[in-house]
């Protein structure tokens, strides 16, 4: 199905997001990216909406949009949201459908654990591996959400996460994915859960202390 200009729109603004050409705070201007983009303003103002209402952007009252900032709480939420999205998909994906895609999926592992840990590269490659294997689901719902949740997390990971100051644990993906080859769907939930506490489990840890959780 041929995309809609505002959709177009959208993909190349939240690209620009993502590669850090817009960081937290910055204004946008909606006439200034629809001339440099060779477009009306309609197209622009709904993609900028749908980003919005993805929770990229903000509108401050009397001064015009920005660039989400990321306050803790937000950032804690949604490792939370994608916490929860990747266990329901690993009781999905695990046993027959890891077996069925092993080869390529061990292949890619072992490139993402080669990436430097922490480094802009590492963030995004992470992310592109982990919705390949929420995408063995077949579900298109989760994905999508999942997709959603996942380019929020790299955007607070690229800007925000360095600046609270605990280190990322880099993560083994070529174990998790043999791991995954378990055929229990409980067995999957916890190694996935485990995967991703041990690679953020700093971050968790210290964002439920200031929160007084724990």
């Amino acid at each position: 199905m041929k995309k809609t200009l505002a959709e177009n729109i959208y993909e190349k603004l939240l690209m620009r997001l993502l590669m850090n050409e817009y960081v937290p705070g910055e204004f946008l201007n909606r006439r200034t990216i629809a001339e440099e983009m060779g477009v009306s303003v309609a197209p622009v103002m709904e993609a900028m909406l749908r980003l919005k209402s993805e929770g990229f952007l903000e509108n401050i009252s009397r001064v015009g949009t920005r660039v989400r900032l990321f306050k803790k709480d937000v950032i804690l939420g949604h490792l939370i949201l994608r916490e929860a999205l990747e266990c329901q998909a690993a009781r999905i994906y695990c046993g027959p459908c890891i077996k069925s895609n092993l080869n390529s999926l061990l292949k890619e592992a072992v490139l993402l654990d080669m990436i430097p840990e922490g480094t802009p590269e590492d963030f995004r490659e992470e992310i592109r591996f982990h919705t390949k294997l929420v995408n063995l689901t077949g579900c298109g719902p989760l994905t999508e959400e999942f997709m959603r949740i996942a380019n929020i997390s790299l955007f607070c990971s690229l800007n925000r996460l360095p600046a609270i100051g605990v280190p990322v644990v880099k993560n083994n993906h070529k174990n998790l994915v043999e791991s995954l080859l378990v055929d229990d769907e409980d067995k999957a939930e916890n190694i996935m859960r485990e995967h991703l506490r041990k690679g953020k489990g700093n971050i968790f840890n210290q964002l439920y202390h200031e929160r007084g959780n724990i």
